[in-house]
């Protein structure tokens, strides 16, 4: 393009500490090029509760935010159930566990955050 653009991007999952972010432009004609590498110093983590905790059924997360990705993993850390958070009321979102098994053990990770959880 002959003229400027501005960009935007956000980074639902950012780490604790610095990230850095660049740019690649795609040219048909030049061939291809890389914007300057900029940084962000994350210094504070997002407040997860969830709860209830042993739960049965219905699992609440919150602290989230529309667009987190909510994992459940097995205690042999195998992916069990993966969610993108739609719209949230307060940011407090719920899950439908019917699909994990009773008396066990999983972990819920959102970003760098991870929770031991139980179901009954």
């Amino acid at each position: 393009s002959k003229t400027a653009n501005k960009y935007s991007f956000i980074d639902n999952e950012p780490l604790n500490g610095v990230n850095y972010y660049r740019l690649k432009q795609v040219d048909t004609e030049e061939g291809d090029s890389y914007s300057k590498v900029l940084s962000a110093n994350i210094k504070t983590q997002k407040t997860i509760a969830v709860y209830p905790n042993p739960f049965t059924q219905t699992l609440w997360v919150e602290g989230v935010f529309e667009g987190d990705v909510i994992r459940i993993f097995d205690v042999l850390g195998r992916a069990v159930s993966a969610v993108k958070v739609g719209a949230v009321a307060s940011n407090r979102f719920e899950i439908n566990t019917q699909n994990l098994q009773a008396q066990s053990l999983y972990f819920l990770k959102i970003g760098n955050h991870v929770s031991k959880i139980i179901k009954n």
